[in-house]
Order: structure tokens, then C-alpha cells, then sequence
């Protein structure tokens, strides 16, 4: 009766970090529509002398419905939670939600980050999809 107890409690324990472990990623994977979204701003940081000035730049409604495609179509996989994003980042797409909540899709050249801030909190992950790191790097070039 002993074991069975410990197997029982073990059994919930692993369900309960499982569920957790999914629901933060369901959390990052909602599907961003443009109806939902207050604004959209992208910048980059160009190196001009000495000094990296942050330039905004101008997204067309084509590369804003491509830029979210592309994040909606993630797969829960290739998502993982940091503790921080590193401070050289290259470029990153602040989006302004209706509800309030802040996404920021950032790219340091190498990897993707994506940060979450609403009324919890905030969380950060990193995001591997190529296709994502494709759609910066293509942006990048139109600038430098």
C-alpha cells in the first residue's frame, strides 16, 4: 500500500510539472491577430562612427502579416525559457496588444528572443526558427 502511495503521488507530481511546463508555453503561442494589436514599432541599432543609433523602421501590412505568420507558426519545440535576453541585440518588433501586453520579438544577429509582459509578469524566451531569424536578417540587409 506503501509503494502504491508513492507511485500515486509521483504519478501527480510529473502531471502537475507537465501541465505547467505546456501551459507557459501555450501562454507564447497564442495566435497574434492584427485585430487584436494596439501598434507595432521595429528598430534596429546601426553602427554610424563610434556609436550604434537606434533607427525605427517602417514595416509594410505585407511584412507585419508575414512577421506574424511566421511567430504564430512557431512550434512549441523550438521554444525555451531564458532568465534574460543579452544586451546586443541587432534588431527587435515591440508589440503593443489591445489588452495591454507587451511582445518583443528580438534578434541579435543570431538568435531570436521573445519577451511577454502583461499583468503577471514578464517572460522571456528564446525562440529557434530559422524562418524567423530569416525574416530579421532580410531587414537587416535592406538597411546596412
Amino acid at each position: 500500500m506503501k509503494n502504491f502511495l508513492i507511485g500515486l503521488g509521483l504519478i501527480i507530481v510529473f502531471s502537475l510539472i507537465g501541465c505547467s511546463n505546456s501551459e507557459s508555453i501555450s501562454k507564447v503561442q497564442e495566435d497574434l491577430k492584427s485585430n487584436d494589436i494596439e501598434q507595432i514599432k521595429m528598430s534596429m541599432w546601426v553602427l554610424k562612427g563610434n556609436f550604434n543609433d537606434n533607427v525605427n523602421v517602417e514595416l509594410s501590412k505585407e511584412e507585419i502579416n508575414h512577421l506574424l505568420k511566421l511567430y504564430n507558426e512557431t512550434p512549441e519545440d523550438r521554444i525555451t525559457e531564458v532568465e534574460q535576453v543579452p544586451p546586443d541585440l541587432k534588431a527587435g518588433v515591440m508589440i503593443e496588444m489591445k489588452t495591454g501586453t507587451i511582445i518583443r520579438i528580438q534578434y541579435d544577429g543570431e538568435d531570436i528572443y521573445n519577451t511577454i509582459t502583461n499583468e503577471t509578469g514578464q517572460r522571456m524566451y528564446v525562440i529557434d526558427y530559422p524562418e524567423l531569424n530569416s525574416f530579421f536578417d532580410n531587414k537587416l540587409e535592406e538597411k546596412y
